[in-house]
C-alpha cells in the first residue's frame, strides 16, 4: 500500500504530463499556416517588383533641371532630390549618375565639377558632391546661420508634424546633432500649452522618443 501511495504521490509531485499528440499537430499546423501565408506574401512582393519594373521600362524619367548655383535652400532641395529620384527610376549606379550629373548643372556647380569632379571621380559620390557644392555656392555664414536657425527653432504657426519635419530635415545637415537634441529642440520649441500636456502624461526630452513625443502633441493640438 505504502509503495502504491508513494508512486501515486511522486506522479502528482509537479513532474510536467507530456506534450498530447493533439497539442504537436496543432502547433505544426500553426507553423505551416505561418510558412504558407510567408510565401504568398513573398511572390505578392515579387510579383509587384516585377509589374513595376516593367512599367519603369516603358516610363522615361525626366532629367533633373539645371541648377545654375543660385543660393537658395529650396531650389538646392529640389534639385538634389531630381537627381536622386532620376537616379532611382533609371536604376543608374551612383558612379553613372555622377559623371551624368555635369549635365544637370551650369554656371558655377559646373565650373567646380570640372576643376574638382572630372578628373578624380573615384573619389567622390553624389552625396559628397552634394556637400561640396552647398559649401562651395552658397555664403560661408549661410550653414552657420542654418544651425542657429535649428538650434533656436520655434513652432510659431505651424502645426506640431509640419514643425517636427522641418526640424528633421534642418538637422540632416549637421551630423554632428544627435537625435536626443534634436529632440531637446522640439520640446523647447513647441508652444507652451503642449509642452505642459506632455509633463502631465509624465513624458521628459531626456527619456521619451521623439516619435512618441509627436504623436501626443499632435492628438492634443488637434483636440484643442
Amino acid at each position: 500500500m505504502n509503495s502504491s501511495d508513494d508512486d501515486n504521490g511522486g506522479g502528482d509531485s509537479g513532474d510536467e504530463p507530456p506534450s498530447s499528440p493533439s497539442n504537436s499537430s496543432s502547433s505544426s499546423d500553426s507553423d505551416s499556416s505561418k510558412s504558407e501565408k510567408d510565401r504568398r506574401n513573398h511572390r505578392k512582393k515579387h510579383k509587384q517588383r516585377k509589374k513595376e519594373k516593367k512599367a519603369l521600362e516603358k516610363f522615361k524619367p525626366r532629367e533633373p533641371f539645371k541648377w545654375d548655383g543660385t543660393p537658395d535652400l529650396d531650389l538646392f532641395d529640389t534639385w538634389t532630390f531630381e537627381v536622386d529620384t532620376y537616379r532611382e527610376l533609371t536604376g543608374l549606379s551612383d558612379r553613372i549618375v555622377l559623371k551624368m550629373m555635369v549635365n544637370f548643372m551650369t554656371g558655377k556647380p559646373r565650373s567646380f565639377f570640372m576643376k574638382h569632379v572630372a578628373t578624380h571621380q573615384k573619389e567622390w559620390n553624389t552625396k559628397l558632391l552634394y556637400e561640396a557644392l552647398f559649401d562651395y555656392c552658397f555664403p560661408e555664414d549661410f550653414k552657420s546661420e542654418l544651425r542657429d536657425n535649428l538650434m533656436s527653432a520655434k513652432q510659431d504657426k505651424q502645426r506640431v508634424r509640419d514643425f517636427v519635419r522641418d526640424l528633421e530635415n534642418l538637422a540632416e545637415r549637421f551630423p554632428d546633432v544627435t537625435q536626443r537634441q534634436i529632440i531637446g529642440i522640439f520640446w523647447k520649441g513647441i508652444h507652451q500649452y503642449l509642452r505642459l500636456y506632455l509633463i502631465d502624461k509624465g513624458f521628459s526630452p531626456e527619456t521619451t522618443k521623439l516619435k512618441r513625443l509627436v504623436k501626443y502633441a499632435a492628438r492634443h493640438e488637434k483636440a484643442h
